[in-house]
Formats: C-alpha cells, structure tokens, sequence
C-alpha cells in the first residue's frame, strides 16, 4: 500500500495514479530511489558491531593486564600502594575503550532506528 502525498488516501501499489489525480507511479520511484541511497549510506555502520567487540576486548585485556601486574607485584612482594596503582592504571586504561564501545551501542541504535525517522520526516514534509 502507498500512502498518496496529496490527498493522504492510501492505494494498492498496482494503482498508478490516485484518485485525486496525483501520480503515484513518479512518486513511488522517487521514494525508491531515495531509500537505494539511504540503504547505501548506511553500509558504514555494518562494521560498528565488529568494532564494538573489537573495543571491548582491548578495555578487557587493559583491565588484565593491569590486574596481572598488579598480582605480580605482590607475588614479588612490593609495596601495596604500587600494587594498588598497578591495578587502577590497568582499570583507568580499559575505560576509554569501554567508552567508545558504549558510544557505537548509540550510533548502532540510532541506525536502526534511522528508517523510521526517515519516513516520519517526510511525512512532515509532504504536509508542508
């Protein structure tokens, strides 16, 4: 079903001009065109999820690898303000991979939700 801009009545996709007059065939390639491109434009965001992982993983191993040092700190048996500090620095490097992962989580839901607002924008339009 398309929803003709004109009048707002909606028709079967086989109609090829509305009762009002208004050709939906033009129309209906023109929407087409348009979500092509949308669709292509959208191809960046196939990668965020394996960048997402890929982040999450590097703030892991920072988070290990301080807690590793930490550990072997004390098993040489340093001051517990060096093991501490070793443990913190491990946690403070992980973080900024955690923040950019978490920052593609919004990216990857604001693409999936980005068809929609698509449509409601030009819904907005065709009424003004």
């Amino acid at each position: 079903m398309i929803r003709c801009p004109n009048c707002n009545r909606e028709q079967p996709d086989s109609i090829l001009t509305c009762d009002c007059g208004f050709n939906l065939q033009v129309y209906a390639e023109k929407r087409e065109a348009e979500r092509r491109k949308h669709n292509t434009v959208t191809r960046p965001y196939q990668v965020l999820p394996i960048l997402f992982l890929v982040l999450r993983l590097i703030g892991i191993l920072s988070m290990l690898g301080g807690l590793i040092y930490g550990l072997s700190l004390y098993a040489q048996e340093e001051s517990a303000w060096l093991m501490a500090g070793a443990f913190f620095g491990g946690i403070l490097a992980g973080l900024p991979y955690f923040a950019l992962s978490e920052v593609l989580i919004i990216l990857l839901h604001m693409s999936e939700k980005q068809d929609k607002m698509i449509l409601a924008l030009e819904k907005i339009e065709e009424k003004g």
